[in-house]
């Protein structure tokens, strides 16, 4: 552990961190993206000096292994520290590969113990306790929350789902997901085989009860219980409902599991899932497949008629049934074909990822009433590092740069960005930063930006600062995450309407 002592003390922390769960918790509890496996059994992991940044620019990769004959214990035999992108002993630049070739020792002599109560006293030590409060600030990065989700928290290669659920079956250990919260969630799993009740609910019925609780987000999940990448969409679900109730407290968020097949065979819900998909045209762009569908998501809730009168868009689905969703949509075909490596199947997988994150936390923000704001603060900042920092925030957000805290700028700000979340544009970030005292400024994917002086009324201040960032949502990238049409100057009420059909009216087989 001398190479540990040698470590920034944040660093050194953020190692205590991933050691102690994997100690704990094993390799695949690890997030997705700060992990790759290797052939051998070996796996690197990368522990940032900020937990939620993303990239690998500061921090340590740890190198370990497992035996072939798994005796739960995992031996690292290689720990290197990173600095802006390059390893400290080498100098060469670092990328979260496959771990090296160089083949670890087999001497296990050679590998010192850690035990639960060496884990236990040294992250109790005053030291390691203060640097860890460091780990989480948020502030001082360029992530925000859609880039830390897709690219540190969930699954960055298809290739990586089957790995990790192969892994996970060999060790006994879970994946990071794969739970539900009880505390925040109410979580229901139905399958008429396994467990028959008397006088149970039908799907429609269900629905409907659930819906009556205010300010209810509910997530339906068709699911196979025989398919890994049915797995990993439900530990999407778990991932989104987590930070989906983050950025907005009082969301009450209900996951129910439809079971289409079980672990045994049977098929309680086949039917009616087949039957729902082909009625009601689910699916990319309102298709019909010939073939047997592939299990889906269905996001369910109430929007708020204020949220709905800032936007008008093209919505399939009307009503209570908000949107729906497969990470997959498009891909089982194609590994069907060639399994590993399939970087046709990775792209169309990457960009349903990002159109799911941006539609949940969009629906999350229709039906609730309140929404989390966390600026960033790059005051003091060199301005070619602010810049940088900016450039990574544009591509994936609009943002609103505040250079001061004059007649209540900032709040008003933050009040901004909360009314946007809360009306359909989930992706604004707030940045403060050295400038203009009377300016405050709207960027976006591009060069242009708009720059309004604060001198004005402050109520004008806020509607046109608004309308400004509707504008740039309207036409952003987003990062590929194809965000609804927001027209700001028109209401969903003067768009004509078209009579939907009633979710579920024909699925009459209880729930059970």
């Amino acid at each position: 552990m001398e190479t540990l002592e040698g470590l920034p003390s944040t660093t050194s922390a953020s190692v205590m961190r991933q050691l102690w769960k994997l100690h704990n918790f094993g390799v695949t509890d690890t997030l997705p993206g700060r992990v790759r496996l290797g052939w051998r059994g070996d796996f690197t992991i990368f522990a940032p000096k900020k937990h939620f940044s993303i990239g690998f620019a500061d921090g340590a990769a740890i190198h370990g292994f497992g035996k072939k004959d798994f005796d739960k214990a995992f031996y690292i035999y290689g720990l290197e520290e990173v600095i802006e992108r390059s390893c400290v002993e080498t100098g060469k630049y670092f990328h979260l590969s496959s771990p090296p070739d160089d083949e670890p020792s087999q001497n296990f002599d050679e590998y010192q113990e850690v035990d639960e109560q060496w884990l236990e006293e040294r992250n109790k030590d005053p030291f390691v306790t203060k640097a860890s409060e460091g780990i989480n600030i948020t502030e001082k990065t360029d992530s925000t929350l859609s880039t830390f989700i897709e690219e540190v928290c969930f699954y960055q290669y298809l290739d990586d789902i089957f790995d990790y659920a192969n892994l996970a079956k060999k060790h006994g250990t879970d994946t990071a997901w794969n739970y539900f919260l009880p505390c925040l969630h109410e979580r229901f799993i139905f399958n008429a085989v396994q467990r028959p009740k008397p006088k149970a609910q039908t799907l429609q019925s269900f629905i409907e009860q659930q819906l009556e609780k205010p300010q209810t987000l509910l997530f339906l999940h068709f699911k196979d219980e025989q398919d890994v990448l049915c797995q990993a969409q439900s530990e999407f679900i778990n991932l989104m409902s987590f930070y989906t109730k983050e950025e907005y407290e009082n969301l009450n968020i209900v996951i129910a599991d439809v079971i289409i097949r079980d672990v045994l065979g049977n098929k309680p819900y086949h039917d009616e899932w087949h039957e729902y998909f082909v009625d009601n045209m689910l699916g990319q762009a309102g298709t019909i497949l010939q073939s047997d569908p592939a299990p889906f998501v269905m996001v369910l809730g109430k929007p708020r008629k204020e949220a709905l009168e800032s936007q008008t868009a093209f919505v399939r689905k009307k009503g209570n049934h908000l949107v729906d969703f497969d990470l997959f949509q498009g891909c089982r075909e194609l590994l069907a074909e060639e399994k590993s490596c399939n970087f046709e199947a990775r792209d169309i997988y990457k960009e349903n990822l990002k159109q799911a994150i941006h539609e949940i936390l969009r629906c999350g923000g229709l039906v609730t009433d309140n929404a989390t704001v966390r600026g960033k603060d790059y005051r003091g900042w060199p301005e070619d590092k602010v810049d940088w920092a900016m450039l990574e925030l544009e591509e994936n957000s609009v943002v609103i740069k505040v250079h001061t805290k004059k007649n209540g700028i900032v709040g008003m700000a933050l009040k901004l960005c909360s009314h946007l979340k809360l009306s359909g544009c989930p992706y604004v970030s707030m940045v403060l930063a050295d400038g203009p005292e009377d300016e405050i400024e709207v960027h976006d994917d591009t060069d242009i930006y708009s720059v309004f002086n604060i001198t004005e009324e402050t109520e004008s201040l806020f509607w046109g600062l608004e309308q400004a960032a509707r504008r740039k949502y309207m036409s952003h990238k987003l990062n590929g995450a194809s965000p609804l049409m927001l027209k700001p100057e028109k209401s969903v009420s003067s768009a004509p309407q078209e009579k939907a059909p009633e979710v579920f009216s024909s699925l009459k087989k209880p729930l059970h």
